[in-house]
C-alpha cells in the first residue's frame, strides 16, 4: 500500500502514529493507496474538516476515523482521555465524523468527475487503537470497528471486511480500475500536500504554494523507498525544492542532516529556510566553508594560509587537509548534496565519505544535480566518479520545468542551445531584449526598463539583475544605474533578500536560485561553450519576467540560433 505522503508529522497523535505505522507496514496491496491528514476544504457540515486516513483502491473509498486513550459516551457526549489524563469532549461521535467526511468526499469527487463516481463503494470505518471497544448501538456495526483486537492480525483483513460490509449496504458497486484510482487520488492529494517553490521572499505571507506535477510526487516517493538516491535534471525541474523537502522529512523523523551545496549564495538561502522553519537536525553549509570550519578546528588553518596562492587550494588542498583534521568528529546519519554537479569529483567525494554513517557505499544519502548542462560552469565535475556512485544508488530523472515559462525557455534554448525540459507554465510574458551600442546606452535602458518596473508596481524584492560579469566589473557595480529604489550586491550580509530593495550580482554567484523578475545585463558572448552555460544559468533564474540586455553587435547572431531553434523544431 502506498502512504501518501510517505512521513507523518510528529505531532500528529500517538493513535494516527500508531495506525499509520500498522497501514504502512502492509505487505502487497500495490494498487490500494492510503492518504493521511486529509484536508477536506468543501466540507457539508463544518467550515472545513480533515480525514485521519483515506484508503482508496479497487474495491472502494473508505474513510478511517482514530479515536485514541479510553473511549467513553455520557449523557449523549463523547469523552476521550489520553495517556497525560486529559479530556476532550465531542457531541459528535468518531462515526458521525467518519460519516460526514465520506459524504464530502463524495460530493467533491462527484462534482469532479461526474455521476459515475456514485456508482462506486464508499464506506467509513472508526480505529480504537488503544482499547477494546465492546459497546453496542444502532449507530454502529462491529464489524466497521477496528480496535485493540485487530492489532496482531493483518490490517487486510479490516479492509476485506469494511469492503465486504459496505459492498452488501450498497448492493455491489463497480469495481475501481488502476487508472481511475490514480485520477482519485492525484486529485485529493493536490489539497494537502504542497511545497515551497525556491524563492527569495521567504516570509510565510508570501510564499507562494504550487501544486506538484506527477513526475515529482514520484520523485518524493522515490526518496522514502531508497537509502542513496541520484536525482538529475536541467534547471528549473525542482532539484532544489526537492532537496528542501527531503530535508524537511529528516527533520520531522528527528534524523541528524548534512545539508551541502556548492554556490555560497545558495547556502545562505537554505540557511534561512532551516533558520526560519526551525529545523532542528538539519546542518546547511557550503562546501568550502564546512571544510575550512572542520580544518580550523583540527588545527590546520596555518596551513590553508600558506596556500593561499595555490591554483588548487579548494579543488585539492582543502580536501586533502579536511581529512586530516576529520579524526574523531561524530558522523551525519544522512547526506544531502544540492548542485552535486560541482561536487562530484575524487577529491572531494572521498573527503565527504567520512561525514555520512556508512559513507557513499552503505550510508544514506541523496545527490541533486543537472550533469548535462550546469556540468561546466565551475569545470569540476568527473564522470567517472558519477558513474561510481551510480553504482551504489537508484536515479531518478526530472524532466519537468516548473519555474519557467514557455517563452523563457524557448529562449534560454534559443540563447544557449540547451533544452529546459518539459515546460510546465506554457502562458507567459514574451522575453524582452535591450540592445545596446555602448556601456553609457546600456545603463539608460536598463535604468528605464527598472524604473518602469517599479512604476508598475513591482516590488524591489522580487527584482533581481544578473550579470556575466563579477560584481565589480557588471554595469550594477559601475555605479552608472539611476534607479527610482535602492538595490544591493548580493551574498553581502546575513540574507538573500532586502525589502524593497533590488538585489544585483554575477549569474555564478545566483546559481541555484530564482527570482520572479530576473534583468540579465552585460551579455557579449554568446558563441562559446563557457558562455553558454552562463546565460543558460541566467535566463532558467526567471520565473515570471525576463529581461536581456545585450551587445547589439550580436543580432545576426541571435538570429541563426533562433532559426537553428525553429529548425530543429519543424524536424520534429
Amino acid at each position: 500500500m502506498k502512504m501518501l505522503p510517505p512521513y507523518i508529522d510528529n505531532t500528529t497523535s500517538n493513535a494516527e502514529r500508531k495506525m499509520f505505522q500498522i497501514i504502512q507496514g502492509v505487505n502487497g496491496l500495490n494498487e490500494w493507496y492510503c492518504l493521511h491528514s486529509l484536508g477536506v476544504s468543501r466540507h457539508i457540515t463544518k467550515r472545513e474538516g480533515e480525514i485521519d486516513f483515506l484508503l482508496v483502491g479497487p474495491y472502494g473509498i473508505f474513510v478511517i476515523e482514530v479515536k485514541g486513550g479510553r473511549v467513553k459516551r455520557e449523557d449523549g457526549v463523547w469523552k476521550f482521555t489520553d495517556r497525560y489524563g486529559r479530556i476532550s469532549t465531542k457531541k459528535e461521535s468518531p462515526f458521525a465524523q467518519a460519516r460526514t467526511a465520506l459524504y464530502s468526499i463524495k460530493a467533491e469527487l462527484t462534482q469532479k468527475f461526474g455521476d459515475d463516481v456514485q456508482r462506486y463503494v464508499f464506506g467509513y470505518g472508526v480505529a480504537f487503537p488503544d482499547i477494546t471497544f465492546i459497546a453496542e448501538s444502532p449507530e454502529w456495526d462491529p464489524l466497521m470497528i477496528f480496535d485493540s483486537r485487530d492489532l496482531g492480525r493483518p490490517f487486510q483483513q479490516f479492509i476485506d471486511r469494511i469492503s465486504d460490509y459496505w459492498r452488501r449496504r450498497q448492493n455491489g458497486g463497480k469495481i475501481l480500475d488502476t487508472e481511475t484510482v490514480e485520477k482519485i487520488v492525484a486529485y485529493l492529494r493536490g489539497n494537502f500536500e504542497t511545497i515551497r517553490p525556491v524563492g527569495l521572499d521567504i516570509e510565510a505571507s508570501e510564499v507562494e504554494l504550487f501544486e506538484l506535477t506527477k513526475e515529482q510526487y514520484g520523485a518524493l516517493d522515490a526518496m522514502q523507498n531508497n537509502e542513496r538516491i541520484i536525482f538529475t535534471g536541467p534547471a528549473g525541474t525542482g532539484k532544489t525544492l526537492l532537496a528542501i523537502e527531503k530535508a524537511r522529512r529528516n527533520n520531522t523523523l528527528g534524523i541528524p542532516t548534512l545539508f551541502l551545496c556548492f554556490n555560497k549564495l545558495l547556502s545562505l538561502y537554505l540557511t534561512e529556510v532551516v533558520r526560519n522553519e526551525k529545523l532542528e537536525y538539519v546542518r546547511v553549509d557550503s562546501l568550502h566553508h564546512f571544510m575550512h570550519n572542520i580544518i580550523s578546528q583540527g588545527g590546520f588553518a596555518g596551513d590553508i594560509e600558506r596556500g593561499q596562492d595555490s591554483p588548487d587550494l579548494f579543488s585539492t588542498v582543502y580536501p586533502e587537509y579536511f581529512l586530516k583534521a576529520w579524526g574523531e568528529n561524530e558522523t551525519y546519519q544522512e547526506l544531502i548534496i544540492d548542485e552535486g554537479q560541482d561536487i562530484l569529483t575524487p577529491e572531494y567525494i572521498m573527503a565527504l565519505d567520512v561525514v555520512v554513517k556508512g559513507g557513499f557505499q552503505k550510508g544514506t544519502w541523496a545527490i541533486f544535480m543537472d550533469p548535462e548542462t550546469q556540468k561546466d560552469m565551475f569545470v569540476s565535475f568527473d564522470e567517472m566518479v558519477f558513474k561510481e556512485l551510480l553504482q551504489y544508488a537508484a536515479s531518478y530523472k526530472l524532466t519537468v520545468n516548473c519555474r519557467n515559462t514557455r517563452p523563457i525557455a524557448i529562449q534560454a534554448e534559443v540563447i544557449s542551445g540547451y533544452p529546459l525540459g518539459k515546460v510546465k507554465k506554457i502562458d507567459g510574458l514574451p522575453v524582452k531584449y535591450i540592445w545596446y551600442e555602448s556601456i553609457v546606452d546600456q545603463a539608460a535602458q536598463v535604468t528605464e526598463c527598472v524604473n518602469g518596473l517599479i512604476k508598475d508596481g513591482i516590488k524591489p524584492q522580487d527584482i533581481v539583475i544578473l550579470s556575466t560579469k563579477r560584481y565589480q566589473a557588471s554595469l550594477a557595480g559601475s555605479g552608472r544605474l539611476r534607479l527610482s529604489t535602492g538595490f544591493y550586491q548580493l551574498g553581502k550580509g546575513e540574507t538573500t533578500t532586502h525589502r524593497n530593495l533590488i538585489g544585483c550580482g554575477s549569474i555564478q554567484s545566483y546559481k541555484g536560485l530564482e527570482s520572479s523578475v530576473v534583468i540579465l545585463s552585460d551579455i557579449e558572448d554568446i558563441d562559446t561553450a563557457d558562455m553558454n552555460t552562463v546565460n543558460y544559468v541566467g535566463y532558467s533564474r526567471a520565473r515570471n519576467a525576463l529581461f536581456v540586455s545585450i551587445n547589439s553587435s550580436l543580432k545576426n547572431k541571435y538570429r541563426e540560433h533562433f532559426a537553428k531553434i525553429a529548425s530543429d523544431e519543424r524536424k520534429k
